[in-house]
């Protein structure tokens, strides 16, 4: 049983991860569930009788606290309609199954970017000192055009301030006749 949407890593994480004690789902034998996955679990211990008082014509105990507890609409749409313990042992393993999937999945992605990153990191410092170097030269030329234009612009604004003579010490570009 494949769902129809696509869930993110984090969200099928936190369907599976475990709910708070207040919202935990309590069988009528007294016993407490705080996974979906332990819900699995625990249906295949109960037996038919403890399953008809929590699914039965008028209710369906399961589907409610799917839907509004662990908050996975689409598992509790696939078992509102499901009459048999069986078939929803069936449907909540399956889920289980493939939310597990997913988070490994992305797991395994985060492994292998992490991987590449730390190669592309080994080789930008082996063949990187070329290029550092390269760099440092560029980053000097332009730090040295920086310098001079300055120099200059320091030059043209002292010789306004000094007034006339200032100005005709600079030289002056004259035109062709």
């Amino acid at each position: 049983m494949k769902m129809k949407r696509n869930l993110a890593p984090g969200e099928a994480r936190r369907i599976l991860s475990r709910v708070p004690a207040n919202v935990s789902f309590w069988l009528c034998t007294n016993e407490q569930l705080a996974r979906l996955e332990a819900l699995g679990s625990a249906l295949q211990r109960v037996s038919d009788d403890v399953f008809r008082y929590h699914v039965n014509r008028d209710k369906n105990d399961f589907e409610a606290w799917i839907r509004d507890v662990i908050s996975d609409r689409e598992l509790a749409r696939e078992i509102s309609r499901i009459k048999t313990k069986d078939t929803l042992i069936r449907k909540i393993s399956e889920r289980v199954e493939e939310l597990k999937e997913i988070v490994d999945n992305a797991k395994a992605a985060r492994k292998a970017n992490a991987r590449l990153r730390s190669r592309k990191r080994a080789k930008r410092t082996v063949s990187g000192r070329k290029k550092g170097r390269r760099k440092a030269a560029k980053k000097s030329k332009r730090r040295a055009a920086g310098k001079a234009v300055r120099k200059q612009k320091r030059m043209f604004a002292a010789a306004g301030k000094r007034g006339r003579k200032a100005k005709r010490s600079m030289p002056i570009r004259r035109r062709k006749r």
